[in-house]
């Protein structure tokens, strides 16, 4: 009995967790080598930032101290969803960092997206999903905000 309730409650939690609903996963843990012990009830650090340009330009650099990206989250919704609710689904997935880029609809920032980060994200899904749903957009409402999230994990660099 505990065990059914456990797996309705584990759907009802992916289903109204809208980061999980729309994660993409770019390397699966077991595909990284040397990733840094992490303990499984630890929760991952966050950064936050006001444009997706801004979350994209600081994992470019987090890559140089050895993190890899598992996997992304990009959605528009009404209002800006929770900071804890991208912090569960990355302790979910087992990530160490989370950057969070929660910024208004009508920002035109996916429209300019710097060709520094193009030439950065060259051939990456994750930037042919930007440009997509930046295309994709056409009506914005005031409380509309558009979420882009990556799920990061460290490696161990010597």
């Amino acid at each position: 009995m505990l065990f059914i309730l456990a797996v309705i409650c584990s759907c009802k939690l992916h289903k109204e967790n809208i980061y999980l609903e729309h994660f993409k996963e770019v390397n699966s843990i077991g595909s990284i080598s040397d990733v840094e012990p992490k303990n499984p009830n630890e929760y991952p650090q966050i950064q936050t930032f006001s444009s997706t340009n801004a979350c994209l330009e600081s994992f470019k650099n987090l890559k140089k101290e050895g993190y890899v990206m598992l996997g992304y989250a990009l959605f528009d919704f009404e209002g800006k969803l929770s900071e804890g609710l991208a912090i569960e689904t990355g302790k979910k997935i087992g990530a160490h960092k989370v950057l969070l880029a929660r910024e208004a609809g009508n920002s035109g920032e996916l429209n300019t997206l710097s060709s520094e980060n193009e030439k950065g994200f060259q051939g990456a899904q994750i930037f042919e999903d930007l440009v997509h749903q930046s295309r994709q957009r056409k009506s914005y409402i005031q409380t509309e905000y558009f979420h882009s999230v990556l799920f990061l994990v460290k490696r161990s660099i010597d």
